[in-house]
Parts: structure tokens; sequence; C-alpha cells
């Protein structure tokens, strides 16, 4: 066979995820439908206006769990937001920020409880809380009616392209918090240190993983105390790409890459073998000569420590203005080197979404919480930015300098519409149209649109993803010297949970969907 040259993997829409555990109990897409009528279908006596007044609606409290902290005055952030919130719909909200490491490990646990909340962040293609297996153990209901009556503005505000990649089972379970869509690839370095050390030049000759090696060395020797490398040495997170050869992974517990024409591809088989063997050599290079953060598997929040600068080097999407988005949020600046071609999928799509639980009381308040913060400018911003004067000046009516020492730090992509954020400091004026541009020029995946039906695979998918969660980060960050032997057994467990029956499914589904192409 013909050897693979190296290309740049994105996540494709799976119906299981990586996840810190496999959500209890059963259930399909169909199931997701049913259950109580509060859960489908709107309850509150509201007539036939789609815009109720507060006034006509009971007060209630409403329970959001998403990606944040609550840094400095977020509590008066919270209180400004709930004076908003209940003046327009009558409700009050438990804002419940959470850092990347505690997402992953309470919100899947809370799911599979049935904790009664009512807003939760979702994702195709992160480890936090996967939508497609949340929806397909109906953790979240289907939003189709509720949206129409509760949320038009904010349906017409998002692409319908951008809406087909919520839809499972031929329903929409979440809304996309609407923003750059595609995915470039991307290596944030720390620019004080680039600048320090002459290596500008350097890093825009990056091409793939390994060259970063010599200059991990160099800044290592200069720099003992800063970590290097905020990634893994993964061929399925980055490597340069051309359009013809194209691929994509399911997710990251699920060992398997499609190529261009629709072909599956177990990973630890065949030529993919070798792109993993080269991996985990450079891993273990890298773990070796100390280049990762003690806490190599990540599970632990280390934005501290990048708030504090000591990573050399982290990944992010290549997107306009990201550079004026890192420092805002880390608070230094660093030279942005794109790894490929930006590229528009069903998962870059779906990376950041908010779904509204099966335990939701209120679901129909839930939704219009969401057509607010998807249409209120002054709402959005006062949980992006915080409170003027306190966290931030104005410099014009849409736009703000944060205050020095950050006192609020708002997630402006996981919790809404983003082109309606107010710019900061080094956003161009025409960041949003550069944007929205991006997103329509960008490579679509040869799997745009193509959502997999798990019916027939559930049990399969969750020993796939019991023997990957075993492997993988032993791996992917070098801590074993026989990486070889570690793969081959990885492969052989792989092979009695069942990935080729997944494999088969998957490929006869791709199959018949690409027959409906034609």
């Amino acid at each position: 066979m013909k050897r693979l040259t190296r290309k740049w993997l994105v996540a494709l829409p799976a119906v299981t995820l990586v996840t810190a555990s496999v959500l209890g109990g059963c259930g399909s897409s169909d199931d997701g439908n049913k259950g109580t009528s509060a859960s489908t279908t709107p309850s509150e006596s509201t007539g036939t206006s789609a815009k109720p007044a507060a006034t006509e609606l009971k007060p209630v409290k409403l329970i959001w769990y998403y990606l944040g902290s609550r840094e400095g005055d977020a509590e008066q952030v919270y209180a400004k937001a709930n004076e908003i919130i209940k003046a327009k719909i009558n409700a009050t909200v438990d804002f419940q920020p959470l850092s990347n490491a505690d997402y992953r490990a309470k919100m899947p646990l809370k799911l599979a409880a049935g904790e009664k909340f009512d807003l939760a962040y979702t994702s195709d293609n992160v480890n936090l809380l996967p939508y497609r297996d949340s929806v397909s153990k109906g953790g979240f209901i289907a939003l189709d009616e509720l949206i129409a009556k509760y949320a038009p503005q904010m349906k017409k505000a998002i692409p319908d392209n951008i809406w087909a990649a919520t839809i499972i089972g031929g329903k929409i379970y979440a809304v996309p918090n609407y923003q750059i869509s595609a995915r470039t690839p991307g290596l944030m370095f720390h620019k004080a240190i680039v600048d320090k050390y002459n290596l500008k030049d350097k890093i825009k000759a990056v091409k793939k993983m390994s060259d970063l090696t010599p200059i991990f060395e160099l800044v290592k020797k200069a720099e003992p105390n800063m970590y290097m490398a905020m990634l893994q040495p993964s061929f399925d997170t980055l490597d340069n790409h051309e359009k013809e050869t194209y691929v994509e992974t399911l997710d990251a517990n699920i060992p398997v890459v499609v190529d261009f024409n629709l072909k599956v591809h177990d990973k630890t088989q065949g030529a993919y073998l070798q792109l993993m063997l080269e991996d985990a050599k450079l891993a273990r290079e890298w773990q070796v000569k100390g280049f990762f953060h003690p806490d190599s598997g990540l599970a632990k929040d280390v934005t501290p420590d990048q708030r504090a600068g000591k990573f050399f080097v982290t990944r992010d999407n290549a997107k306009p203005g990201v550079e004026a988005d890192y420092k805002n949020k880390f608070g230094y600046e660093a030279y942005v080197v794109p790894m490929g071609l930006p590229v528009l999928s069903t998962a870059s799509i779906s990376a950041t979404l908010t779904g509204i639980s099966r335990t939701s009381e209120n679901p129909e308040r839930a939704m219009m919480l969401l057509e607010l913060i998807n249409t209120d400018k002054e709402l959005y911003n006062l949980l992006v930015h915080g409170i003027e004067g306190v966290d931030y000046k104005k410099l014009g009516p849409n736009r703000v300098e944060p205050m020095p020492g950050k006192p609020y730090i708002g997630t402006a992509w996981a919790i809404g519409n983003q082109f309606n954020a107010w710019l900061l400091p080094g956003q161009e004026d025409d960041v949003w149209e550069q944007t929205k541009k991006v997103n329509s020029t960008a490579v679509p995946a040869p799997t745009i649109g193509f959502s997999f039906d798990s019916t027939n695979v559930q049990t399969e998918i969750a020993n796939i993803i019991s023997v990957s969660k075993k492997f993988d980060k032993t791996y992917q960050i070098g801590m074993v010297e026989d990486y070889t032997g570690l793969i081959a057994q990885y492969s052989k467990e792989l092979q009695a949970a069942g990935l080729p029956k997944y494999i088969a499914e998957l490929q006869k589904q791709l199959d018949a969907w690409k027959a409906t192409k034609k």
C-alpha cells in the first residue's frame, strides 16, 4: 500500500462522542421526542402570541450549565442579567458556569442521574457533554415546536445550513451558539517568548508536529519552568491537508477515519497504524524531554497556568480575530500559525450548542431565554463583558476595552450568537464580516450533512469507548516506553469490543447516504 500523506482530521458527527462516562439508561432518538407533555409541548397559557408579556407569565427559576467561571464580580453581573431577564420573560436564572475539567467530570453524571436543570452546553466534538450521545440517551428534548413558537428571531438569525447540523432523526435537539463554524487548525505561540528568542521564522516554517521538537528544545532550555505544549502530537488533530486527500475522524474515543471517498478505516490497522506509531513515538520523545504539563492528561483545569503564561504553544481555531480573543482571555499576546485549510463540517458547526434538559420543568421559558440570549445585544454583552465602568470601558457604540486585571470574563462562544458581541481591542471593525466569509468559503467536508444512526451498535460503541479510555492518553502523551506493544494490545481489545461491526454499520450508512447524493 502506498504510504499515506499526513493530514489534519477534524471531528465528524457521531452519535456517541468522547465523554468521561457513558450515560446510563437506554433510549433512542425517537425516545427523545416522548415523555411528559411538559417536556415536548408548550404548557403555559399564552394565547396565540409567540412573545407573551412578562406580566402574563408566572415567575420561574431556570438553571443553566455552561462553560465559564465565576471570576471577579460575576455575581453582580448575574444579578444585572436577571433584572433584564425578569423584566422580559418573568424568569430568573441560576447561572452555573463550570471549567472544562469540572464540566467533563460532572455534567454527564448530572444528565445520567436525571438531575433537574434547564439548559446545558453540549458539543459534537469535545470531551465534555456529547450532544448526539446525550440525545440518544434521552437527555435533551426536541426543540422544533418550542423554537417555532418562542424563538422566531433566533431561528431567523441563524442560517439554515447551521441549523441542519443539529438535526438528529429529523428533529432539532440543541441551539447553535452561532459564531465561526469553519475550523482552521492553528497553533498559538506565546508571542513574548517567540520574540525574545527570535523564533518567528521558525514557527512560521512549522508544517507538522515533529517540526516543533527543535523549537521546544530551545525554549525549554532557556525557560525551564515553562510547559511546551498543551496538546498531544496526534495525527487526528493537527497537520496540513489538501481538499483532495481530506479525511475525518468520528471522535477521539472511536479510532476510525473516513476518507474523501467515504471509505471507513480502522486507525489501528493498515496504513493508518503507521501514523499512530509515528505520533506515539513523538509523544514518547516529548514526555521524556519534559515538554508536557505535569498533569499530562490535562484532567484538571489548567487555565490558571495558561493565564500565567506558562504554556509556550496551545491549539486553537485560526479564525479572524483569534489573537485579540486570546489576549483578552489569557492576558498575553500570541502568534497564530494556521496548520491547514478552513473546513466546514457537521461537527465543526455543532461544536458548541445549548440544549434543554429532559428534566426541565419550564422548557417554554428556557426557550424564551435562548431567544433573549441570541437576540438581545444588551443581555448578551453583559454576560460576555460584564459591567461598564467595572469590567470594561466603552470605546464606542460597538467596542469595549476590558479593565486591567480582567475582573469578569464571559465565554462569548459558549452562550449565544457571537455576531452580536461588541469588539475587543485588536479586533478589526469588520471581524464579523470576515468570519461569515470564512464560514461561507470553507472547504465542505465530504460527510457534511451525514448523521450516523447508532441504534444497531450501541453495545459496541460503549465497549469501544471503554477500551479507548484505557489506552488513548497513555500513548498520546508518551507514558510508556513500549508504545508499539501498547498500540498492538489496544487494537486487539478494540476488535474484541466490536470495532469491526461498528465500522461495517458506519460504512453501510455512508454508502446509502452517498447513493442519495448522486
